[in-house]
């Protein structure tokens, strides 16, 4: 046995055996350091979940927004579609009515021209019908003489 203060080889204490040799020697974690560094790990994981959750969920307001900003300007379109399709529709209604009226106008032209001009041209035709029986009773009254 050693006395305290003495020095064993080398100059250093000498190695004392630990008192109670019964005792298991310590484990290099125990159950509960391995429980703590468990739950801090845990801890650690679920704080950059929770991040990426955050960031996420961040991500799908802003793409929510787009798309209801987009939906917004899409209904806006189809209003402004609507009223000036409305515009147009109008538009067309006048200008076919005025090109009806302008057209029914020409058409009457015409037609009274057509009337006036059948109508000479039937004045003709019987004027030439006459002469021609006049001319065929002449000849078939010269012929029996």
């Amino acid at each position: 046995m050693s006395w305290p203060g003495e020095l064993g080889m080398f100059g250093l204490p000498p190695f004392r055996q630990p008192r109670h040799r019964h005792r298991a020697p310590p484990r290099p974690f125990s159950g509960i350091e391995a429980a703590t560094r468990e739950h801090v790990k845990a801890q650690i994981e679920f704080e950059e979940l929770r991040e990426k959750y955050r960031e996420a969920k961040q991500k799908f307001k802003e793409a929510r927004q787009r798309v209801e900003d987009a939906e917004r300007k899409l209904d806006m379109a189809k209003r402004y579609d609507k009223a000036q399709d409305g515009a147009y529709a109008v538009c067309r209604q006048v200008k076919d009515r005025f090109i009806r009226q302008e057209l029914l106008q020409e058409w009457n032209a015409l037609t009274t021209d057509m009337e006036l001009g059948l109508a000479e041209r039937k004045a003709k035709y019987l004027e030439l019908e006459e002469k021609a029986t006049n001319m065929l009773q002449e000849e078939g009254t010269g012929a029996g003489a």
